[in-house]
Formats: structure tokens, sequence, C-alpha cells
């Protein structure tokens, strides 16, 4: 584990390799072919409609997407996860190459664990 004192004293504290590898790696790869591939391309087939900019399959994964995280998560973080599901949807509609949404995906959860590390530190 990677320990660094900041100016303002407070402590980063890293995730394992495991955690990151899993969180950055290996998730983002699943759940975007689980969602993307396989619900959201679902649900395109046979929706049509849009919610603003949002097509209605894509604000259907999202919410399912959400809810997957429910089952593991708690409300609050799991309701946090619909915004960049909605960002990782879009995505996939408007360039269909998986690697976009995953690496986007990867991104957004280095900078969640980056974040979590940083105020867990901060607390303890």
């Amino acid at each position: 584990m990677i320990v660094a004192t900041t100016p303002a004293h407070l402590t980063l504290r890293w995730p394992g390799a495991m955690t990151f590898g899993m969180a950055v790696v290996l998730l983002p790869w699943l759940e975007e072919i689980v969602f993307r591939l396989g619900v959201h391309d679902f649900l395109r087939e046979r929706m049509s409609g849009r919610v603003g900019p949002v097509s209605a399959a894509n604000g259907l994964t999202a919410a399912l997407f959400a809810f997957a995280h429910l089952l593991a998560h708690p409300p609050m973080w799991a309701l946090a996860t619909f915004l960049p599901a909605l960002v990782f949807g879009a995505l996939w509609e408007r360039h269909e190459r998986l690697w976009i949404p995953v690496s986007v995906h990867a991104f957004y959860n280095a900078a969640y664990l980056c974040c979590l590390s940083f105020t867990a530190g901060a607390s303890g």
C-alpha cells in the first residue's frame, strides 16, 4: 500500500492492486459487455423514442445498471452510478466501439477510487 502525506497533512491510501485491477480493468469490461452489448442493444432493437438527448434504451439501461449496483452497494452509491451509465450509453450509441465506454468507465472507476482513498485517508 502506498501512503503519502499531502500539504494539508492528509493521508492518501491507495487501494490494493487486486481491488484496483478489478475496478479499473476487469469490471468495466464485464459490465459494458453485459450492459451495452446485451441489455442496451436488446432494448434499442425494441424501443424507440427519446427523453431529451437520452434514448429510451439508454435511460432504461442506466436505471438497470444502477439497480444492479444496488444489490452490492448502499443506495446513494448505487444511485450515483446512474449518470455515468447514461454517459457510457451515449458513447456506445454514438461510436458503437465497445472500447470507448469501457475506457471512460475505467477512468471513472479509477478517479472514484482515488477520491475515495483520499477522503478515507483524511478521516482515518
